[in-house]
């Protein structure tokens, strides 16, 4: 086994699947591969010192994503015959070897490391990121499908339905758990022009994903009313399993591991900073963040960072409030109350201000940037009877003249 297998692999080269599905080492390489991975995702993202469970969170949920396939392609009719095992391998058997193959796509991952932020404005970051997602995920599914195929016996059609099938359920499920509401969304909230861009990704995902859903399972089911069982194809290879693990995979694999050491220096003051300040804001103590951030430049903390409270994140919005509080009250760095004027502007736009409109009318009566936040508000309204419950709270001079 050695690195031009493993591109072979990531081709879909049908004998590189077959020799690697039966090597007893690909597991262990595949699993050094996610944590490769989970550091190529998060090394400028979190704070790995303090949340290390971040590296561990790739081999957990691509076990569970693992079995969860492996048992809709072929776990379900995995059965061993004593009389030749060699045929048919024990269930377990079998998903170590489909597991070996899950985890060598790992090295996919590691295009998440491209540092979109630190070269490109924030949408142009934010899309690029996204395209990588599509991109990985795409070959990723090719992959399995190609596997199906090619370890299982199963015809294209019937890997790509349930492959499909299975990634469908898979992205309509984390629909449920992502930070923001997707009704309200859906609804017309005004955001930033980067989260707007993720807003609409996952609007895509969840609209076609969900339209489509009920064709996949209904094609799932047919395939196994309708189709012979899944049969183990690489029992003729056994005896090459005994091959070495080449050298130049080994480097590849260490490699992967420890170019980290090189950036997380670079990275993590960065993320731990950001931490800082994000734990101060979540645990109310709004001064002390904001004191973090005034005693340093913008560039100290990650590129394209928005300070709480952000609404992709599930954070609440009356934050901003108490925020301008400690800020009228004590003072902080320039591009700190600016990022908070521009984050209370684009606030004051959404439909959802009426919630606080007792505060932002204040805000509005004693900012200097209060009548021409107050004129982009009457620009943008749409909702004339928020408007006017808004102006009830605002001094006289700065009311519209009937």
């Amino acid at each position: 086994m050695g690195v031009l297998t493993l591109l072979r692999y990531l081709v879909g080269d049908a004998t590189a699947v077959l020799s690697l599905a039966v090597h007893p080492r690909a597991w262990l390489v595949g699993l050094l591969f996610v944590v490769s991975a989970g550091f190529a995702r998060e090394y400028d993202g979190e704070d790995l010192l303090r949340d290390p469970w971040y590296l561990l969170l790739p081999v957990v949920a691509s076990l569970v994503s693992s079995f969860l396939l492996y048992c809709l392609l072929y776990g379900f009719f995995a059965r061993r015959r004593p009389e030749s095992p060699s045929l048919s391998p024990s269930f377990w058997s079998a998903y170590r070897a489909f597991v070996g193959l899950f985890w060598l796509t790992a090295p996919l991952a590691w295009l998440y490391a491209i540092p979109y932020e630190r070269f490109l404005s924030p949408l142009a970051a934010t899309y690029a990121n996204l395209a990588t997602l599509a991109l990985v995920s795409a070959w990723r599914v090719a992959l399995m499908v190609r596997v199906a195929n090619v370890l299982f016996g199963l015809h294209p059609a019937i890997a790509f339905v349930r492959v499909v099938a299975y990634a469908d359920a898979v992205a309509l499920a984390a629909m449920f758990f992502v930070p923001f509401p997707i009704i309200e969304i859906m609804g017309g909230v005004r955001l930033p022009a980067e989260e707007n861009a993720v807003r609409s990704a996952t609007q895509l995902v969840a609209f076609w994903g969900g339209c489509s859903f009920p064709v996949w399972l209904i094609l799932t089911i047919t395939t196994f009313a309708m189709t012979p069982r899944p049969t183990w194809q690489a029992a003729s290879l056994r005896p090459a399993a005994s091959s070495p693990v080449s050298g130049a995979l080994r480097w590849l694999v260490i490699g992967s591991l420890v170019i980290w050491a090189a950036a997380l220096p670079l990275t993590q003051p960065e993320q731990q900073l950001r931490r800082r300040v994000e734990m101060a804001l979540r645990e109310g103590r709004v001064a002390d963040g904001l004191k973090v951030m005034s005693a340093h430049a913008r560039a100290d903390f990650p590129p394209h960072w928005s300070p709480p409270p952000r609404y992709l994140h599930g954070e609440p919005m009356s934050l901003l409030f108490d925020i301008w509080h400690v800020l009228l009250r004590d003072d902080a760095a320039p591009w700190v109350r600016q990022h908070y004027l521009e984050q209370l502007k684009q606030y004051a736009k959404t439909r959802y201000y009426h919630y606080d409109v007792e505060k932002l009318g204040h805000l509005i009566n004693v900012l200097p940037e209060g009548p021409a936040l107050f004129e982009e508000i009457v620009r943008d309204n749409r909702n004339e009877w928020v408007l006017e419950r808004l102006e009830s709270h605002l001094r006289p001079e700065l009311r519209r003249q009937k």
